[in-house]
């Protein structure tokens, strides 16, 4: 009994530390920019993040940073994405082991998917895709499950519930585990569990105005036209619109937003821009190994193909479609090429599996070439961090300095990338609570200009945050 049980835990086990270990040596060690920052700031206080919320992300990130002794908050919240990360490498071992893969290679395939640029990025970081990546493990380990074990049914429920209450994305991959299903449709009080278990996490979103009824109690005021939790980043914006509008992202999947349609080279391009950031992630032998593994999956897994396949195509789609329309990239892509990994393990095992001496050498190299293609990936492509450590500077220095800068009782005006640090010191720090940070669109003249008067009736000093290649920001007070 005791050598079965080690025999279950060992590969998940080291499925789960090696990623941490790589991930704990690449980990930002500090207060981040942008959407991280955003989160070490609100998190640890209760705030309202951005749309959708993230209620689960929430909830568990403050737990989190509450229980766990070390660090600081903002170090801390990347920790935890390296664990959710780290445990998705487990689940995703399971996951091959239940689809009929050797431990070994279900143990291999794991590391080489979570160790692919894109996650690693994410999971080094405060950021919302390692328990994405997590949960879509989940999902897809109990839909395998659901094939020959119909008991599976209401803890994919609940995977499925919670996956609703964190990235709108995943919507993309809830609906394919549940095709797996066969006989418990039949059993009604199965069926029953089943949707309890599926409704129940969304209670989850009622954190959202607990803690915005919290916010609003605490600063009832207004600055600049808008309410002053607003103003301050206690509160986002998106919450003025209302609940269903925040919690749909409404700013994102609006009717009208989503009408717009691609040119159609924009369209035609699509396919082979996958192709590139399938390659650009696992090299061109990657891409040449998944082929093989689609035919594979389709020979002797097909539950796997039919999850991994409507999930990569949504998700890529969508991600180029955000990419056109915000002229911005997203981290959609770790979730896209999440379902590419799964199929390189399996093209990876085709290889190997009865074949010749030639074969098991090649899928060895085929692993070890992937491996070495994806730590220099992941050191090459644009990563804020490395970049503030190859210049000498950490977000941290220049939010102090810019606070130390500031009169008593300014207003400090910059772009997201910058004020959120800022606001990590003042909230969870609670330094230069006097100074209000303000997220602004600096090139918008005409509202600048009316700001800055609203600044100067109020008698508030104001400034503006701006990027300085020396030391990633400065202040600069406006005359």
């Amino acid at each position: 009994m005791g050598s079965r049980l080690k025999g279950k835990i060992y590969h998940p086990l080291v499925a789960f530390v090696v990623p941490l270990f790589v991930y704990l040596l690449t980990l930002s060690p500090d207060v981040l920019p942008g959407d991280s920052g955003e989160f070490q700031a609100l998190i640890p206080i209760g705030g309202v993040l951005h749309s959708n919320g993230y209620p689960l992300y929430l909830a568990t990130g403050r737990v989190f940073t509450r229980i766990f002794p070390f660090g600081s908050y903002a170090w801390k919240l990347n920790l935890l994405s390296a664990i959710f990360s780290a445990l998705g490498s487990a689940v995703l071992t399971a996951t091959f082991s239940e689809c009929g893969f050797p431990k070994v290679f279900s143990t291999i395939g794991a590391i080489l998917l979570t160790l692919t640029p894109t996650l690693w990025r994410q999971s080094v970081i405060s950021e919302v895709y390692a328990l994405s990546a997590l949960l879509l493990f989940a999902l897809w380990l109990l839909g395998c499950k659901l094939r020959t074990d119909d008991s599976a049914l209401p803890l994919l429920s609940l995977v499925a519930g919670l996956s609703l209450t964190h990235h709108l994305i995943l919507l993309a991959a809830i609906p394919w585990p549940f095709l797996a299903l066969k006989s418990a449709g039949r059993n009604l009080r199965r069926k029953l569990l089943a949707v309890l278990t599926l409704l129940s996490p969304l209670t989850l979103y009622l954190l959202i105005p607990i803690n915005a009824s919290k916010w609003y109690k605490r600063f009832p005021g207004t600055i600049f036209g808008f309410p002053e939790p607003v103003v301050r980043g206690y509160v986002s914006p998106a919450w003025m619109g209302g609940f269903w509008k925040y919690v749909l992202a409404y700013n994102y999947t609006s009717p009208r937003n989503l009408s717009r349609v691609p040119p159609l080279n924009v369209l035609a391009s699509m396919p082979l821009q996958w192709a590139k950031s399938f390659s650009s992630e696992y090299s061109i032998a990657g891409l040449l190994v998944a082929l093989l593994g689609l035919w594979w999956l389709y020979k002797k897994a097909k539950s796997l193909l039919v999850m991994t396949i409507p999930t990569f195509l949504i998700v890529s789609a969508f991600s180029s479609f955000y990419s056109w329309r915000y002229h911005e990239e997203t981290g959609f892509l770790a979730i896209a090429t999440l379902s590419g990994g799964v199929w390189i393990a399996s093209g990876i095992y085709a290889l190997w599996k009865d074949g010749s001496i030639a074969r098991k050498l090649l899928s060895a190299l085929v692993v070890l070439i992937i491996l070495l293609w994806e730590m220099w990936s992941f050191h090459r492509m644009p990563s804020y961090w490395a970049e503030t450590l190859g210049n000498n500077y950490l977000p941290r220095q220049w939010a102090e300095a810019a606070l130390d800068e500031a009169d008593p009782n300014s207003v400090v005006f910059g772009s997201w990338g910058l004020i959120t640090p800022l606001r990590y010191l003042q909230f969870v720090e609670h330094r230069r609570n006097d100074v209000i940070v303000v997220h602004a669109p600096l090139g918008d003249k005409k509202f600048m200009s009316s700001l800055i008067l609203q600044c100067r009736g109020m008698k508030r000093t104001p400034y503006l945050l701006i990027p300085d290649p020396k030391t990633g920001a400065k202040l600069v007070p406006v005359r």
